[in-house]
Formats: C-alpha cells, structure tokens, sequence
C-alpha cells in the first residue's frame, strides 16, 4: 500500500512538471511570435504608439482612446504626448527625427527605439508582452506613458 501511495505521490509531482514545462514553453511560443511582429513593425519605419496610460512616480492615469498618439514615418514624427491631466501638458511634435537608433535584443525578446524631435528625446523599450514603455524628455518636461506599438 506504502508503494502505491507513493507510486501516485510520484506521478502527480511528474505531471505538475510536466503541465508546467509545457505551458512555459507555450509562453515563450507566444512572445515569440508577438517579438516577430513587433519587430517587423519597427523595421517598416511606419508605426505608431498609442499611448494607454501615464505615469509619474506613484500616480498613473488611464488615457482615452486615440489622444496620446505619435506616429513615426520614416524621418519624421507627429502626434501628441499628454501627461497626467493634473500637470496639463501636452507635447506636440510634428517635425523630422534624428539620431534614430533602434537594437533588438534577440535573447531578451526586447526592442529599444531612441530618436531626437525638437527639443525633445523619445526612449521607447518593447517587451516581449507587445508593451511599449515611452519616455519623452527635455526642454523641462518628462512624461512616461505605457501603450502599444501597431502599424500606420
């Protein structure tokens, strides 16, 4: 009886692994595929951001549909940034990028975008979830807002 109850122990534990093994795996298919997309996207130069929500330090706000938008064309960008409704800023950009750089991290499934409009630097950081965290930064502004990335 011993050797039954712990035949079973063991096949459970067997099973739990398994199950778990198989879903990482399913996980990692996933945000593969979300990575290729992603990253197919960035490559074409004609993309946007739509920006969800803003943050700054422990206060976040969800932003409506279609305000927070910034659309990059090949050389150029144009769009708005808000930041949290209580400091009223909106950042207008609407002129050509420079200093474009992008870099794939294969491993990490992770894609950084930085550029320079006006007087402002744009960092954006892809995760492998299809999350876009933006940060906008200079003349005396910074504003970080998490959205998605998807075609013009």
């Amino acid at each position: 009886m011993k050797k039954l109850s712990n035949f079973v122990l063991l096949l459970c534990i067997a099973l739990t692994f398994s199950v778990n093994a198989q879903t990482v795996d399913d996980q990692k298919d996933k945000f593969s595929a979300i990575y290729a997309q992603q990253k197919a996207i960035v490559e074409s130069q004609n993309y946007q951001f739509n920006g969800e929500w803003v943050y700054s330090d422990r206060n976040r706000e969800q932003i409506s549909e279609n305000t927070s938008v910034l659309k990059i064309k090949k050389t150029t960008v144009e769009g708005e940034i808000h930041a949290l409704s209580s400091n009223r800023k909106v950042v207008l950009l609407n002129d050509n990028i420079s200093n474009y750089k992008v870099s794939y991290n294969d491993n990490k499934q992770a894609i950084s975008i930085s550029f320079s409009v006006l007087n402002y630097k744009i960092d954006m950081e892809i995760r492998p979830n299809g999350n876009a965290f933006l940060k906008l930064s200079g003349s005396g502004t910074v504003i970080t807002q998490v959205g998605k990335l998807s075609e013009n």
